[in-house]
């Protein structure tokens, strides 16, 4: 089991470019690793030690240096449970220019970071090559025993081969870390297709965008970013949630497939919201932690409906 993680990385970085795009060298983060206060919170560690077993995995998706992964690894108990760490280790890919001009600031300054070749491992570490920055980061996160990095980005790694040569098992959290839009759709979408997000499946948001867009065509809304991928395949794939901790919510249903008792009773909601719309049937969250806030009055403003964050009495 031991080579679990070496055999995983060399067989997703063989016959393909190691080399990282020199543009992607240069788009440093600010600081080599991310602070360990972020990430996953205490309440969400103890609600996924509570329910954790040797059935199912646990996916993040957006890796970087590796803080957030060794984080989980350290903090959930079951040795039985595998984890596994989704990241082209050579930064963002490029996203959409509405979506760019969403992430703007008032005064029109663009999220470098969130920008093609943002969040590079490469770069944060100084090496060239993807291979050796996995080698690196895994030697960071350490538990190589039950914990696997999976390189490339996600429209190459998330493939039929990887889910059936990997085993890969549902999700007892999926921690999106992939900052914008176009990898949140992908991972999630995939995650969805292949039956991977189950009833009872965590699913936490690190970059939900905490206010309304002021640039491009979704302005006035939050409808960009990872929260539209949340608002687009809770629709598609007719998913219900509740909160149940900061930036975190548990999926209470799946079509007609619904959440076991003994499995979302033991995740409390923090404020249990699940107050659907017919125009927009996406999950309805406490706005202090998940905001869904549009101040537009119309309840039909296009291209994204109104969010109602009222609980239901």
């Amino acid at each position: 089991m031991a080579s679990c993680l070496l055999v995983a990385t060399l067989s997703q970085v063989d016959g393909r470019t190691d080399a990282v795009p020199k543009a992607h060298m240069q788009n440093a983060f600010a600081a080599k690793f991310t602070s360990a206060s972020q990430g996953v919170s205490s309440r969400l560690l103890r609600l996924l030690n509570a329910v954790a077993s040797g059935e199912k995995d646990i996916y993040q998706f957006g890796v970087f240096t590796g803080t957030g992964l060794k984080k989980i690894a350290d903090g959930v108990r079951s040795k039985q449970l595998r984890i596994w760490g989704f990241d082209s280790f050579q930064g963002i890919p490029p996203e959409t220019s509405e979506e760019v001009e969403s992430w703007k600031s008032p005064t029109g300054k663009k999220k470098a970071h969130f920008l093609e070749g943002g969040y590079s491992a490469a770069a944060a570490l100084g090496d060239a090559s993807v291979s050796s920055v996995v080698r690196k980061v895994a030697a960071r996160v350490g538990h190589k025993d039950r914990v696997s990095l999976v390189p490339g980005y996600f429209n190459e790694s998330l493939s039929d081969e990887l889910l059936r040569d990997r085993g890969l098992r549902p999700a007892l959290l999926v921690d999106m870390d992939a900052d914008i839009y176009l990898s949140a759709m992908q991972a999630l979408d995939w995650m969805f297709a292949k039956r991977l997000i189950v009833p009872g499946t965590f699913v936490r948001y690190d970059d939900w965008p905490r206010f309304n867009a002021t640039h491009g065509p979704y302005k006035g809304t939050n409808f960009f970013g990872q929260a539209r991928a949340h608002y687009e395949l809770s629709e598609k794939w007719d998913v219900r949630w509740k909160l149940v901790a900061t930036g975190a919510v548990q999926v209470v249903s799946i079509g007609a497939d619904v959440c076991a008792a003994s499995l979302c009773g033991k995740a409390p909601a923090l404020r249990e919201v699940l107050h659907m719309s017919a125009s927009h049937p996406s999950n309805r969250d406490d706005p202090r932690l998940l905001p869904l806030s549009n101040p537009n009055p119309n309840p039909n403003p296009q291209p994204n409906p109104s969010p109602d964050p009222s609980p239901n009495p």
